[in-house]
């Protein structure tokens, strides 16, 4: 005998109103409200007559889903464009808006589409920075939850070639990247071979030393301009081969075997620094220029010119330091740099960088200021810069890690079951060689924007 039927709606903890009134023997309706996304919502009916109203029914309570849209894939498109897919969740969304930003507290709309399109095509992008993208879905009245996706331009290794060598070699490529010198300090003559850089195509020539007894110890290293490649031996003669015909250009004698060789820029200088000393010798002649002495009483474990050779870097347990060629003075000791080793300029001469086993540091203003500090944490041997300074590339125990500066932030890393024990960038900054103790691996460096 009822007449109709009153629908009242509760928001949490708040009063019930009258959301509907429908007509007797009606048994189901809908609500026509504006909903809010993850809010409690409860209901009950009475009937109505006239004159009375029945009791209340039981609480039918929920909370109001509006779920967020799911990214299911990027696609690249260009260097400087990307393709966003997703899916939507909802029946009734009437579109979905798209947000970017460089972090996920700072993101802007970037366009909105249509219902039922689950595609967006972003533009403009800088290879340079990290985005980060916010998706909702939307109606006339209501926002979904939103769902996020990150996106980095990453490069992803690419094994090309390997090259088989006997264990604790030494390898150099030459500065026009043309030559690969290759150096066993335990084998018999020869002392160095130099092969095509090609993969190791064609062995060009070999280069052997004055005495079948005698051994390469140290580094090898070309000259700048690449006439020369020298070695420290075992005899403590630094020895200087002309690579065109590979015979002695020059014989030095050296205080010591074990230590870090360099060439200069300038074409005439060669330094070995050995035992907490450096010497530096003009090559064409043989005379001694200086001695540094006393630098690093634990032994130096950093020593390398800058891009122009009118400075260089000192480095051992105390710290790193920044000297001046031209006048044989210290310029500063680096700020922060106590422990760090491995040190190397960045191709421009901007950044310095090195690292210890659990971080790597970099430094600007010459190493003035407190650096740039990336951790790690995995037994790190070596760090070096991208030629555009946007990238380090590590070598640990078991992976070779990319970082993306300024942040640090990991964004790529090959990982190994035996142990990198170094690693070059070649010129170009596409290719990369990681040393092993028994092989080379040639890698192809391929960029895209992965998320």
């Amino acid at each position: 005998f009822e007449d109709a039927f009153e629908i009242e709606i509760k928001i949490a903890y708040g009063d019930y109103q009258l959301a509907k009134m429908v007509a007797k023997n009606t048994i189901n309706s809908d609500i026509q409200t504006i909903f809010s996304p993850n809010q409690f919502y409860s209901f009950r009916v009475r009937a109505k007559t006239s004159d009375i109203y029945s009791g209340y029914s039981n609480v039918i309570s929920s909370i109001f889903q509006f779920p967020a849209p799911v990214f299911s894939g990027i696609t690249q498109i260009s260097e400087t464009s990307l393709k966003l897919t997703w899916e939507g969740r909802t029946s009734f969304e009437e579109g979905f808006i798209i947000e970017r930003g460089t972090s996920y507290s700072n993101t802007v709309e970037i366009g909105r589409v249509g219902q039922n399109v689950a595609s967006f095509i972003d533009q403009g992008l800088d290879v340079h920075k990290k985005y980060y993208y916010k998706l909702y879905a939307f109606t006339k009245h209501n926002k979904s939850n939103y769902t996020t996706r990150s996106v980095v331009y990453s490069p992803w290794y690419s094994a090309s070639f390997t090259v088989s060598l006997k264990h604790d070699f030494g390898y150099l490529l030459s500065p026009d990247e043309k030559v690969f010198a290759v150096n066993n300090p335990g084998k018999a003559e020869p002392v160095i071979e130099l092969y095509t850089a090609d993969y190791f195509h064609s062995l060009l020539r070999q280069i052997y030393s004055t005495d079948p007894l005698v051994r390469t110890t140290t580094n090898i290293e070309f000259s700048k301009d690449g006439k020369y490649i020298a070695g420290v031996n075992s005899d403590n003669t630094l020895t200087l081969w002309n690579t065109n015909v590979t015979a002695i250009y020059k014989s030095i004698s050296v205080n010591g075997s074990e230590g870090i060789l360099r060439f200069n820029p300038d074409l005439h200088t060669v330094a070995f620094a050995t035992k907490g000393n450096i010497y530096f010798w003009n090559y064409t002649d043989g005379s001694i220029i200086k001695v540094l002495n006393d630098l690093e009483t634990s032994g130096i474990t950093s020593f390398v010119f800058n891009q122009d050779g009118n400075h260089f870097l000192v480095g051992g347990a105390q710290g790193l330091s920044l000297w001046d060629k031209n006048s044989w003075s210290k310029i500063r000791d680096i700020v922060g740099s106590s422990g760090y080793s491995n040190a190397a300029f960045s191709k421009d001469g901007k950044y310095i960088i090195a690292s210890n086993s659990s971080s790597i540091a970099i430094w600007e203003n010459a190493g003035s200021t407190l650096p740039k500090q990336i951790v790690s944490g995995d037994g790190t041997r070596q760090a070096v810069m991208s030629s555009d300074n946007n990238y380090v590339y590590s070598v640990s125990n078991s992976r070779v890690s990319c970082y993306l500066l300024p942040d640090g932030e990991l964004i790529d890393a090959a990982y190994f079951t035996d142990m990198p024990t170094s690693i070059m960038l070649l010129n170009d900054g596409l290719q990369m060689i990681c040393k092993f103790s028994d092989r080379l691996v040639f890698w192809t460096l391929k960029f895209e924007w992965v998320g």
